[in-house]
């Protein structure tokens, strides 16, 4: 996974994340930031993790950022 928006590297760390979370069968997944924590949470779901739970840490965006950047993440 890389910072920026990417969707194939972005697909591709979603792919790994649910492959390893389908052999490690956790109980709980806990995210944190913005980008990981959605590639972490649609993956644990798809994992079939029965807790899944998500941490706001603070706003991930600067003020720079699209409008529809911010509202999508």
């Amino acid at each position: 996974m890389q910072r920026g928006i990417n969707p194939f590297s972005d697909y591709l760390a979603y792919k790994q994340v649910t492959h390893l979370l389908e052999q490690i069968k956790p109980d709980i997944v806990h995210t944190h930031s913005s980008k990981p924590g959605i590639i972490g949470r649609f993956a644990a779901r798809r994992a079939g993790v029965p807790v899944v739970v998500h941490t706001v840490q603070g706003f991930s965006f600067p003020s720079t950022s699209k409008w529809l950047i911010k509202k999508l993440f």
